[in-house]
């Protein structure tokens, strides 16, 4: 059994329970206390198997199921995790009983959301936030729902909701950070770097901050900003494995390519699968596809979230690898997570992916949409005219 590196958003985890102690405890509590205990340590497969003990011993208590479920969690064993929840559930309309049917929902929705299955994540946190009790999770919730939106491409749903937390006053430097990331990939850079700044001011050792912040100024063409902010974010210290990982892509985005290459091969060794997706984009700048095309597909395949510009880098890969097939697959989950960032080079991309296929009419009519929306790329108005070559061609043959 495994423990997850770096999930996105375990934000509670166990959102529980008060921890037991003493020698007079009953030998079911007992177990459930060294398990809490293991839990804190992050010793889960110790905690995991003193739960299944107390279990054994009190088949009765529900906060064992929970915290068992959660604690499953921890070691990716979603399906075992599943049936804990799911035996907690009851349609008894007693406060306790509801509170814990709420945990028991949101323990569903967070082992969908792991599994990538955002839609039915988001009806097991629906369900959860119907319930009146435990009010106090209600934040976790709505935070967990907006980033299941945002892994769908519903950014605007999304935004709606950290807009509507940050109304009621819970502020906080990773909401900022986070509603910068939603007004960024809509294309509203100025915005975003309003947040970037406000986050910053509550939290001035955050990593990822700097980087969304370098992104949104590096859209906005304002590359002295953009590296000065990497600067900063080079001085930050650095702690812990997840530092290294976020240092690791400062150099990236410096062009310190060795740096970055070593640091991201020594993160992958402690478990951080993310690593693969940047030392898949460093093979394809080398030019080495396959290899760029399985770093990238690894990641995917490992459960963690794609983004548009991953799809898009694996198009470029499946294009020149004649991969026509998949290509047309990573298109379209490209367009569906609609990123500001790439929009134009996704468009090129998708004019490439029809002259591919031979579908030179569309790759035309798609490419003189384009040059309206971008009418200074002397390259693509080279472009169209090779187009319209092939698609009279066309019509010659047909006749």
């Amino acid at each position: 059994m495994k423990k997850i590196k770096n999930w996105k958003v375990l934000i509670f985890v166990l959102g529980m329970t008060t921890v037991l102690g003493g020698c007079g405890l009953k030998p079911s509590n007992r177990r459930y206390a060294k398990a809490l205990e293991a839990y804190e340590a992050k010793e889960y497969e110790t905690a995991a198997d003193l739960f299944q003990e107390a279990i054994e011993k009190n088949p009765d208590k529900t906060e064992f199921y929970l915290d068992y479920g959660f604690t499953l969690i921890q070691l990716e064993e979603f399906e075992h995790a599943k049936e804990q929840f799911q035996r907690v559930i009851s349609e008894k309309e007693i406060d306790m009983v509801q509170g814990n049917n709420k945990k028991a929902y949101r323990g569903l929705g967070i082992v969908e959301y792991c599994n990538g299955q955002y839609e039915l994540a988001l009806e097991q946190f629906e369900k959860a936030l119907s319930i009146k009790q435990e009010e106090k999770l209600n934040t976790d919730l709505l935070l967990y729902q907006s980033s299941a939106l945002e892994l769908l491409g519903r950014l605007e749903e999304a935004l709606a909701i950290y807009e509507e937390l940050l109304k009621e006053g819970i502020e906080t430097a990773g909401l900022y950070r986070t509603r910068g990331n939603l007004y960024r990939k809509q294309g509203e850079y100025e915005k975003s770097l309003e947040d970037y700044e406000k986050a910053i001011s509550m939290s001035s050792k955050d990593f990822s901050t700097y980087l969304g912040k370098f992104a949104a100024l590096k859209e906005l063409e304002r590359e002295g900003e953009a590296n000065e902010v990497l600067k900063r974010a080079e001085e930050l210290p650095v702690n812990s494995d997840a530092d290294l990982f976020d240092l690791a892509q400062v150099h990236f985005y410096q062009g310190n390519r060795t740096s970055a290459k070593i640091e991201f091969e020594q993160v992958l060794e402690k478990g951080f699968v993310q690593a693969k997706y940047f030392l898949g984009e460093l093979a394809l700048e080398e030019g080495d596809f396959k290899t760029a095309k399985t770093l990238l597909e690894e990641y995917i395949s490992s459960g963690r979230p794609g983004t548009a510009t991953m799809y898009n880098q694996l198009l470029v890969c499946c294009l020149q690898l004649r991969d026509l097939d998949a290509a047309g697959e990573y298109l379209e989950k490209a367009k569906i997570l609609s990123d500001a960032s790439i929009r134009q080079e996704l468009a090129r991309n998708e004019v490439a992916y029809l002259e591919y296929m031979g579908n030179f009419e569309e790759a035309l009519d798609k490419m003189e949409r384009y040059l309206v929306i971008y009418p200074d790329d002397d390259q693509a108005k080279n472009d169209i005219v090779f187009l319209k070559t092939r698609v009279k061609e066309s019509d010659d043959t047909s006749n």
